[in-house]
C-alpha cells in the first residue's frame, strides 16, 4: 500500500467521535498502483475544507430561497366569465361555434 494508489474498502466501520467522522478499515483490496492510475485522481482536499465549502454553499442557497419572499396576504381568485349556452334553434355561429365538416 502506498500514497495515490486506488483501493476498494471491503469491510469497514464508520463512526462519529465528537465532531469528527472516523473510518476503521478491517479489509481492503488494492486496485491499482500510482503508476497505473497516472497520478492523483481529481482534486483531493482535506475533509474539513470540503465541509466548510459545503456549509457556505448551503447558506448562500438558503439566502436565495423563495421561502424568504413574503406571500400576498389575500389569495388571488381568477375572474370567471359565464359562457352562454346555445339553445335549440339558435344560430351556432352567434356563439363563435363553427361546425366541423367531415
Amino acid at each position: 500500500l502506498c500514497a495515490l494508489c486506488a483501493v476498494r474498502l471491503v469491510d469497514y466501520i464508520s463512526n462519529c467521535v465528537g465532531s469528527r467522522r472516523i473510518i476503521i478499515i478491517n479489509e481492503m483490496e488494492l486496485l491499482a498502483s500510482p503508476e497505473e492510475m497516472g497520478g492523483k485522481v481529481g482534486n483531493p482536499e482535506p475533509v474539513e475544507q470540503a465541509a466548510e465549502k459545503i456549509k457556505k454553499r448551503e447558506q448562500r442557497v438558503e439566502q436565495k430561497s423563495p421561502s424568504s419572499i413574503p406571500l400576498s396576504p389575500k389569495p388571488v381568485t381568477p375572474a370567471l366569465t359565464p359562457v352562454p349556452r346555445s339553445g335549440v334553434g339558435e344560430d351556432p355561429t352567434a356563439l363563435n361555434l363553427i361546425p366541423i365538416s367531415r
